[in-house]
């Protein structure tokens, strides 16, 4: 059994590759986007996640699903998102998504190493399963699975491909562990 401090630190390596795996969904979503494959303006993997350069509004109009996502909680709370706001909320939502499951990951992956099986590719494809696939659209931020185009769960797929085993390389590095 791991300890506490054990624990903590495999929290805090897995929020680090969370956050270092997040740019690289970031990176191949423009390099997917660069090359035309995919459906760029999709709600759910839009091109502009974790981007601050990108506009945060898809040619649909609606926003990425992690603009939309705080700008629900922002409103919550009584506050209104300016423009720049939405230019921030996308990249601070999916880098702080990132880093906490990730860091979950890392604290469990004490304990529990069967939970890095397949370097990682088993723990980004639950994520994009329960995250993409479920989670999402159940809040309404994107349209149902059945409704999206079939490059967009390609898209969400590719990304976790690079997400699950981008968090295991850095979690190991940072922990010594194989």
């Amino acid at each position: 059994m791991a300890g506490r401090h054990e624990r903590w630190r495999g929290a805090l390596a897995g929020a680090a590759g969370g956050l270092v795996a997040s740019y690289g969904m970031t990176l191949l979503l423009r390099l997917l986007e660069r090359v035309g494959v995919g459906a760029p303006h999709h709600p759910q993997h839009s091109v502009n996640r974790g981007d601050t350069d990108a506009t945060a509004e898809s040619q649909s109009g609606r926003d990425d699903a992690t603009v939309e996502a705080v700008e629900r909680l922002a409103h919550a709370f009584g506050v209104r998102l300016s423009k720049r706001g939405k230019r921030l909320a996308g990249p601070l939502a999916h880098y702080t998504f990132g880093a906490l499951v990730s860091g979950l990951y890392g604290a469990v992956a004490t304990e529990h190493p069967r939970v890095t099986s397949g370097f990682g590719l088993a723990f980004g494809m639950t994520v994009w399963l329960v995250a993409d696939e479920i989670g999402i659209p159940a809040l309404g931020l994107s349209p149902p699975p059945w409704k999206s185009p079939l490059p967009v769960h390609a898209r969400g797929v590719a990304t976790h491909v690079v997400y699950g085993p981008g968090t295991e390389l850095v979690r190991r590095a940072l922990t010594f562990r194989s």
